[in-house]
């Protein structure tokens, strides 16, 4: 398992937490979530590509048990096994394919330890559910699966709103002290157009009031962490915003909202707080002043 910190998600990914669709007698529910215990992986392919969920194993044996009763996967008959994964995997396989993508191959159950926390799609059919988390997962089946579900519309999000961000190399963020003054990337030329989400950096949206904003045209690149980097965004405040609202993320949407402002400018690093400081005005540029460090 990589140690690495997991990608943000997308604005667009956002929109599909607590989403769902109806399929042929059962529904489909997107969220994310960890997942821990005994478990069994379903194997298969889409596209020639591999495909796996993870399922815990009391929960994939109460879904197959209206054709077969058992306790554990290993009681399946190993000449079973790829005609019960077939099964249990049908009403999705039935769904991707009219959704366009190519028919579920050469199903598979085993023993597997639970991924690390990521993408769950929950079939429920009647009192019956299915948790399926996503192992493996091509990028273009992710995709069809989440952009055919629609928005809870009692999901929202609460993000954080971002002047831009400071890039320092090397061990310099261990160097920087109070009083010194970093240069701030990626702002807007005025102060009420800001950074939604800057972990993802989706696009900006220009505040109106603290219910209002406009989502404004983000022409300037997200930079990404170069090696030997830290990336530190600069914070103003924070915003929540509905799932229906960041699903329909086009420049010139009006979007209602709830925002709120820091009293001071926090630096942070992921969801650490790396410091505070404040926005000082250069004469070709900005930069942020540290007036505090968290650790």
């Amino acid at each position: 398992m990589s140690a690495e910190r997991p990608t943000p998600l997308s604005v667009f990914e956002l929109s599909r937490m607590g989403a769902s669709a109806e399929l042929e007698g059962a529904r489909l529910i997107a969220d994310r979530a960890g997942a821990n215990g005994p478990g069994v992986r379903l194997r298969a392919r889409c596209g020639g590509e591999p495909l796996c969920f993870w399922v815990p194993e009391p929960a994939w044996c109460d879904w197959i048990a209206p054709q077969l009763a058992t306790h554990a996967w290993t009681q399946v008959p190993p000449d079973l096994l790829p005609l019960v994964a077939a099964w249990t995997l049908a009403p999705l396989d039935g769904w991707l394919q009219r959704l366009g993508a190519q028919a579920l191959c050469a199903p598979e159950v085993d023993a597997g330890d639970a991924p690390p926390p990521g993408w769950r799609f929950t079939l429920q059919e009647g009192d019956r559910r299915l948790p399926l988390y996503v192992q493996e997962a091509p990028a273009g089946v992710m995709q069809v699966l989440l952009a055919a579900l629609a928005p809870s519309p009692e999901q929202h999000h609460e993000l954080a709103l971002a002047l831009g961000w400071c890039q320092l190399a090397g061990d310099a963020p261990a160097h920087v002290a109070v009083g010194d003054a970093l240069p701030l990337l990626g702002m807007a030329e005025t102060l009420d157009t800001l950074w939604l989400h800057p972990e993802a950096s989706p696009g900006r949206l220009q505040l109106l009031d603290d219910r209002h904003a406009v989502i404004a045209a983000a022409p300037l690149p997200w930079v990404e962490e170069l090696p030997d980097t830290v990336r530190l965004a600069v914070e103003v405040g924070r915003v929540r915003m509905s799932a229906a609202a960041l699903a329909d993320w086009t420049p010139g949407t009006d979007v209602a909202l709830e925002a709120r402002a820091h009293v001071a400018l926090r630096l942070t690093q992921g969801e650490r707080l790396w410091g505070q400081g404040r926005l000082l005005r250069l004469d070709d540029a900005w930069a942020v002043r540290i007036d505090a460090r968290a650790d």
